[in-house]
């Protein structure tokens, strides 16, 4: 086989292999990091928590409020955008460092890395106040607004991944 021939063939099985990880990887509807992808990043930053005591490491759980009902009166095509704004804004907000997870349904996980509690806090505050000034249209020419809950834990030094979780 012709060393170019060889090379090509190479490169193209290997675009084809990261671009089929990528969508196990990734949630179809948000684009973000799927619960497991999202789990193996926070084992990473446990495990690298434990060998740097000083290492700051934040999980937040985001809630979409009374998403049940926005489906209910507006329908899921309206929901699903409503996750993919969301998605969006923690995509435009979050630094390219940060960890960012479709949990399941309506719920988002993310990760910051090396910023305090309190300014960690303060970025999630500032994108609930973000997201529920956004207005979602309807057919018809309405519009709705939407929030989310959320919560937000440093990793300590005597966390598993559970009880890090259930503190977010």
């Amino acid at each position: 086989v012709p060393p170019p021939l060889l090379l090509s063939a190479v490169a193209a099985r290997l675009g084809r292999s990261r671009f089929l990880n990528s969508l196990l990887d990734r949630d179809g509807l948000t684009r973000l990091l799927t619960h497991t992808a999202f789990l193996e990043r926070a084992r990473a930053a446990l495990a690298l928590k434990q060998r740097h005591e000083d290492k700051l490491s934040a999980w937040v759980m985001i809630d979409l409020d009374h998403f049940k009902a926005v489906n209910d009166k507006y329908g899921h095509p309206v929901g699903d955008r409503v996750l993919g704004a969301l998605a969006a804004l923690l995509r435009r907000r979050l630094r390219q460092a940060d960890t960012i997870g479709r949990y399941g349904g309506e719920e988002f996980a993310v990760l910051i890395e090396d910023l305090p509690e309190a300014d960690s806090t303060r970025l999630i505050s500032r994108l609930l106040e973000e997201f529920a000034g956004l207005e979602h249209q309807v057919a018809g020419g309405g519009s709705f607004h939407c929030a989310f809950s959320a919560g937000v834990a440093m990793l300590q030094d005597n966390m598993d991944l559970d009880s890090w979780k259930k503190a977010a």
